[in-house]
């Protein structure tokens, strides 16, 4: 809803490694009719650069998409105070008002790392924590994908959709239950 709308804001999407992050936004790319672009963590810095607020003024009513970017929103006591300053303006600032830009921030660190003023109303418009599957939906969704498996734990997505390379993994892993004496 709020991708299809105007409105500028945020969209936090966090969690483990391979949970599903990208997946969700290949889904978001190709079912929302929005310009999305990304933008590699090199040009975080260029945000308020006149070359790239010139080409970021081109792109109004866009989806900004920054992933991996725990570092660009962290607390402002580390030291990256412009640099958040400037994500927030364009988010809900001045900036908001004139580029009606939309972003897509992805990390995996804990949320109580990010600075507080990203969580302020109306400025945070969605926050997804993704997961690892429970068994039984990761076990559904490898059936579904016609794997046969012999699962008996929580999956994140990129080891169900690699089950077969999980599986030599953890053949070749010695079974930590097991006690074993040897001379």
């Amino acid at each position: 809803k709020f991708l299809k709308s105007e409105d500028s804001g945020l969209v936090l999407l966090h969690g483990e490694k391979g949970t599903g992050k990208t997946s969700y936004i290949r889904h978001l790319i190709n079912s929302v009719d929005k310009k999305f672009i990304y933008v590699p963590e090199a040009f975080f810095t260029n945000f308020t650069d006149p070359g790239f607020m010139s080409y970021l003024s081109t792109l109004k009513d866009s989806v900004i998409i920054l992933e991996d970017c725990e570092d660009l929103l962290c607390k402002r006591d580390s030291g990256r105070t412009s640099l958040i300053a400037d994500i927030l303006n364009f988010s809900d600032g001045l900036l908001s008002d004139v580029f009606q830009l939309k972003f897509i921030c992805t990390f995996n660190c804990d949320l109580n790392k990010l600075d507080d003023a990203i969580t302020r109303k109306g400025r945070l418009i969605s926050n997804i924590e993704f997961d690892k599957l429970k068994v039984d939906k990761a076990n559904a969704l490898l059936k579904e994908l016609n794997i046969e498996n012999d699962n008996k734990k929580d999956l994140p997505l990129c080891d169900i959709f690699n089950y077969e390379e999980l599986k030599k993994e953890l053949a070749a892993k010695p079974d930590k239950d097991k006690r074993r004496i040897g001379f």
